[in-house]
């Protein structure tokens, strides 16, 4: 994650800049961005290095590169995680009342998708034109490469490897709305008409997402729905005076939380060799 999604746009930006625009400068830029990149992943190597002599053990996670009939079906879900990123799931709790909210979230997933196709053809633009907007050159297309390369190597790998399950893997695609929300802005400030179209675009958002909060809380959608009857277990485990044992990732951690290490459950999880520990 950290090479792809983050060292590897920081590199390409410098790079992408260089190239448009060849001077000295630009390629000393360059050529510290990939000295910094290199420096930052040769210490995410050596801090894994001393955590798995200290003793730590991550969960590798199962990927492989996906079949045909798996790039079809991460297309859809991608489609569907988009949705769900921008305007939340759309079977979820109402926010007000039902023909308001039936309005609000496909609006809220139309202005997103819009959004983020926007960074694609603005990117291309800054490429072919240097058109951006009158800002600063460099850093607005240092900007839109970051972001639109952050875009297709996150996309990438969801679409054509099995990184992906479902619906709930919507959470590494949150790197798109953080493109959106950056790019965006950077092209309204060349106008004082878009920045205004983006003001209330922005003050829309803010209502929506607020109103989905106070729905969100009050529905207990924050709260996995298995973990509203932990209470009941915490209080037999009280009654029963154990405070250490093992027991499902989510059940375990939910738990310790729950009683703030008063009672302490470790994660594990089954193989067909028996119980393992889930970090150990």
């Amino acid at each position: 994650f950290l090479a792809l999604w983050g060292l590897g746009p920081f590199v390409l930006a410098a790079i992408a800049v260089a190239a448009t625009r060849p001077n000295r400068w630009h390629f000393i830029v360059a050529t510290q961005a990939a000295g910094i990149a290199l420096l930052s992943g040769l210490c995410s190597l050596a801090t894994s290095q001393l955590a798995h002599r200290l003793g730590f053990r991550l969960l590798a996670v199962d990927t492989r590169l996906a079949t045909s009939v798996e790039i079809m079906s991460h297309v859809r879900l991608l489609f569907a995680d988009l949705v769900i990123l921008f305007s939340g799931p759309l079977a979820g709790p109402p926010i007000g009342p039902r023909v308001f909210d039936l309005l609000l979230r496909p609006v809220m997933a139309v202005l997103g998708l819009a959004g983020l196709g926007a960074v694609g053809v603005l990117l291309v633009n800054g490429l072919r034109r240097g058109d951006t907007n009158g800002l600063d050159t460099d850093l607005a297309l240092a900007c839109l490469v970051f972001w639109s390369a952050s875009i297709a190597l996150v996309a990438g790998p969801f679409i054509l490897t099995t990184f992906a399950t479902d619906t709930t893997s919507t959470r590494y695609l949150l790197t798109l709305f953080f493109a959106v929300a950056t790019v965006l802005p950077l092209w309204a400030a060349g106008s004082a008409r878009r920045r205004q179209g983006m003001a209330v675009v922005i003050a829309f958002a803010c209502v929506y997402n607020g109103g989905s909060l106070i729905s969100s809380v009050r529905h207990q959608r924050f709260q996995p729905v298995h973990t509203l009857e932990l209470p009941a277990a915490v209080r037999v485990l009280d009654a029963a005076g154990l405070r250490r044992g093992y027991s499902t990732y989510w059940d375990a951690n939910a738990i310790t939380w729950e009683t703030a290490g008063r009672i302490t459950i470790y994660p594990v999880y089954e193989t067909p060799d028996g119980t393992r520990p889930f970090i150990s």
